[in-house]
């Protein structure tokens, strides 16, 4: 299973139940994930101890780092510890009530805030001016154990009883799930969480499981092994396509209760393709697409494809994975696409001046031409018919203005399957 979890995400100090303490971990990912940016809510995360060397799997959900910003009133600056903006949700020490701030005005050498109560009630705050703070003074916490449930690994916590600052550094799972806090004085808390995050019996699971993939994949009853762990379901054995393993993961995900999954699956196809077939075909259907991702690099190796890029939102990106598992004999897909919203200062006007230059040349007909510009270098990619038309691309981008750098990487082929011609700006 360990070789599945191929990309390092960080190394982070967190709770080893094994060790009964916080030690440094290694966080791998069967995808490649960066922290601070959402990915699936159930993609498997594997958690390995420096210490004891355990492995557990948890799921991206279960992190702040790989989850969606917090909802608004679900964090809060502390009073005496955060600088205080206006429009701040916000907790006093000692209040039953957080707050929103209202204002804020100066009087002699202090700072008075007016605080919107959630009871409806408008009270005063008073700082001085001239109060430190620290690096960390734009910080919001989770309020614990008020929040436990909606905490994630990695939030910052404030817990309102102690009164005393800490972290979320793991869960626990068994009879019961336990969200586990450090506080800044080492100190391990453990705190028990509502029903609703309580895992099922691995035999449940298992169970349920089974029956699921009964009636949705009778045919994969014999080639499909299950097992579960602390709420983790693992599937190991063959499917025909990729789309039927993408079905099947989906489909055991949305068993109620469960955590994760973890598909083990080989593709094995009902006829095989050579890797340089694979590799057109994705460049092909990645140019089919519209909007399209851009900077394509596609490597295939035994009809096991890595394509990296980029893309401009996120449902780009679904629609090229969407595209790429349907074609015939690929067994296995990495797709290592960068979100790249903006382009710098610029690019884009070069671009939209080659584009031009392109569409006056009467040379190219008939081409599917995307165009995009990074750090000043114009890249043509897509499809043309002939090394005329590859050439006279190129030197017409040259030209566009005064001789932009260009990278040409047009490649020469058959267009029957990409549909009218265009020349675009990505």
């Amino acid at each position: 299973m360990l070789q599945e979890f191929c990309y390092a995400v960080e190394d982070t100090p967190l709770f080893c139940k094994s060790c009964q303490g916080v030690f440094l971990h290694s966080l791998k990912a069967c995808k490649p994930l960066r922290p601070g940016l959402p990915a699936a809510p159930q993609e498997p995360i594997l958690m390995i101890c420096h210490h004891c060397r355990q492995a557990q799997v948890f799921v991206a959900s279960e992190f702040q780092q790989f989850s969606p910003a917090p909802l608004e009133q679900s964090t809060f600056k502390i009073a005496g510890h955060n600088r205080l903006l206006v429009g701040d949700s916000v907790y006093i020490p000692g209040e039953s009530y957080t707050g929103t701030i209202k204002s804020r005005f100066r009087t002699g050498t202090q700072e008075v805030f007016v605080i919107t109560q959630t009871n409806g009630q408008e009270i005063r705050w008073t700082a001085n001016t001239n109060q430190p703070y620290g690096e960390n003074a734009l910080e919001h916490f989770r309020l614990i154990p008020t929040a436990a449930a909606e905490t994630r690994i990695g939030d910052s916590i404030y817990h309102t009883i102690r009164q005393r600052f800490g972290r979320a550094v793991g869960l626990l799972f068994g009879k019961e799930t336990q969200l586990v806090i450090q506080l800044e004085d080492e100190a391990i808390l453990l705190l028990s969480l509502p029903e609703t995050r309580r895992i099922p019996d691995n035999q449940t699971l298992k169970k349920v499981a089974t029956q699921t993939l009964q009636e949705s994949f009778p045919d994969y009853l014999e080639c499909i092994h299950l097992e579960a762990g602390q709420g983790i379901l693992y599937a190991r054995g063959t499917c025909h396509t990729l789309p039927e393993v993408m079905t099947l993961q989906t489909i055991l995900g949305q068993i109620p209760g469960i955590r994760g999954v973890v598909t083990l699956l080989s593709v094995q196809p009902e006829s095989s393709r050579e890797d340089s077939w694979i590799c057109e075909q994705i460049h092909n259907v990645l140019l089919a697409l519209s909007p399209a991702p851009f900077a394509i690099q596609v490597d295939c190796t035994q009809a096991e494809a890595t394509v990296r890029g980029c893309y401009r939102n996120e449902q780009i990106r679904l629609d090229a994975q969407s595209a790429i598992i349907k074609i015939p004999g690929l067994r296995r897909l990495n797709l290592e696409l960068r979100n790249r919203p903006l382009d710098e200062s610029g690019d884009r006007e070069k671009s939209l001046l080659v584009a031009q230059a392109l569409r006056r040349n009467a040379t190219l007909k008939g081409i599917h031409i995307q165009i995009f510009t990074w750090n000043g270098v114009t890249h043509l990619e897509g499809l043309v018919s002939s090394s005329l038309q590859r050439n006279a691309a190129a030197l017409a981008a040259m030209w566009a203005g005064r001789n932009f750098r260009i990278e040409n990487l047009l490649r020469i082929g058959k267009s029957n399957d990409l549909g009218e011609p265009f020349i675009r700006v990505v």
